[in-house]
């Protein structure tokens, strides 16, 4: 009887023609080699099936799907049929540097108390020379996570174990951010870390989720972070919610006034009394993220002048922000060229 592999790679593919050759050969080539390549085709109508089954690497598992299940419901079936002691993501167009299975499974193997094990990611493509670094540390991946998201979903590990709960499975709810929600509904319960290593090649293109379902991506990433507010003890106004999602925007698409910059200052003060009144986020990690989102809202008002300059380093947030000398200067020259 064949044994367990340590690794299901699970890759969902529908249509994935153009670049699936590159992410196949990119987990084949991978220099940790005890794994199962679980790809689901999706109903795909295109070559995809062709190519895949060009690939003669015992290690694949080719499944169909009779008709198009869309990612989530692709993605619960992949858990399904896992068999590893870890399961690993990967989508049909990025690319996994050779090292990635080797780094994430030792770091797990090597700390038990870590559930999800995520890495960093480089652009290719369109937006090639972006970096995406993430924070390392299960306090600071969880803050954040009220927020964004910060794993990189083709480039994270599991423990599979954690699965075995039929509670954590991604959620129909939440399509094109599913993962998102997925990753801050774990980390409730499990601890999550990012190795600080480019172990991902990202492609973002014209057929990316982010691009496709642009509208529905925002009108759902606002459902994520209420649940976690709640928690919190905050029934949020809609005009809490807008502020909340505000910060994320890159680039804004408007010109913020003194009346934003307080209503932002203000509700980050409210978080953070909330926290320490439930407990839910650890500290510091909690109030250096919310001064981290204090300072990227006043660095991005140029146009406020030296006014946003005085409210940045009048709130008791500043504490646990410490400036670098070109985050300073940065800051400096553009309140100088804004209004005063």
């Amino acid at each position: 009887m064949k044994k367990e592999p340590a690794v299901t790679v699970l890759m969902p593919v529908y249509n994935g023609e153009k670049y699936l050759a590159e992410a196949i050969e990119s987990i084949l080539n991978q220099t940790f080699a005890d794994f199962e390549f679980l790809i689901i085709n999706d109903a795909s109508k295109d070559r995809t099936v062709e190519i895949i089954e060009s690939y003669k690497d015992e290690r694949i598992r080719l499944v169909h799907n009779e008709q198009n299940l869309r990612l989530i419901a692709t993605l619960n079936k992949g858990i399904g049929l896992a068999r590893g002691t870890y399961l690993a993501r990967m989508d049909a167009d990025d690319i996994s540097v050779p090292q990635r299975l080797e780094r994430q499974v030792a770091f797990l193997d090597a700390n038990p108390g870590i559930a999800v094990c995520g890495c960093w990611a480089d652009m290719i493509g369109e937006n090639a020379g972006h970096i995406w670094k993430f924070p390392m540390t299960h306090e600071e991946i969880k803050a954040r996570l009220l927020f964004e998201n910060c794993i990189s979903h083709p480039g994270v590990t599991v423990r599979r174990s954690i699965l075995e709960d039929p509670a954590l499975r991604y959620d129909p709810q939440y399509t094109h951010v599913e993962d998102w929600e997925f990753w801050s509904h774990i980390s409730m319960e499990h601890k999550l870390h990012n190795l600080q290593e480019i172990l991902l090649h990202y492609r973002l293109n014209d057929n990316s989720v982010s691009r496709l379902y642009e509208d529905e991506q925002s009108f759902n990433n606002r459902k994520v972070f209420i649940p976690y507010l709640k928690r919190l003890g905050i029934e949020p106004a809609e005009a809490e919610i807008d502020t909340h999602r505000r910060f994320n925007f890159e680039p804004w698409p408007f010109t913020p006034d003194r009346a934003f910059i307080e209503s932002c200052h203000t509700w980050l003060m409210k978080l953070q009394a909330a926290n320490r009144a439930q407990g839910i986020y650890a500290e510091p990690a909690f109030t250096n993220q919310l001064a981290q989102k204090w300072y990227l809202v006043c660095s991005r008002s140029r146009n406020l002048g030296w006014w946003v300059w005085t409210q940045f380093w009048k709130s008791p947030l500043i504490n646990n922000r410490r400036l670098s000398i070109k985050q300073r200067t940065k800051f400096i020259l553009k309140s100088a060229a804004g209004k005063n």
